[in-house]
């Protein structure tokens, strides 16, 4: 649902660009509360990331879906700019205690996540 999809509030969706020579060192997120959908807009060869020890890669108009609280690297050794668009979402196991219970330390998202789950969120 609209609903569903719009009450991710810590996180958000964004264009990653990527240029040629770029490389990213292992890291983490902050939270295993969400999952990071990577659709592949362009994707040149010679680029990946690696995910808790695996590597994949991105293809154009393909999504590739990421837990990135487990430790990954990304890089990109292509000849063109990689572009992907980035939408966090809940991740599926969390129910809505849960969810709110990962917001209690932000008073503004779980006001903002709850405004959304009663439908007082205006949606387009």
């Amino acid at each position: 649902s609209l609903t569903e999809a719009t009450s991710m509030v810590r996180g958000g969706s964004k264009i990653s660009v990527m240029m040629p020579g770029t490389v990213v060192v292992p890291h983490s997120g902050l939270t295993n509360t969400r999952l990071r959908i990577h659709l592949g807009l362009t994707v040149p060869a010679n680029c990946g990331i690696v995910l808790d020890g695996e590597t994949r890669t991105w293809k154009e108009g393909k999504c590739l879906v990421i837990d990135d609280s487990f430790v990954h690297s990304v890089w990109q050794n292509g000849t063109a700019p990689r572009i992907i668009l980035v939408v966090d979402v809940w991740h599926p196991e969390m129910n809505e205690a849960a969810r709110e219970a990962s917001l209690a330390d932000s008073p503004e998202l779980l006001k903002t996540y709850q405004a959304h789950q009663s439908g007082q969120f205006a949606h387009f």
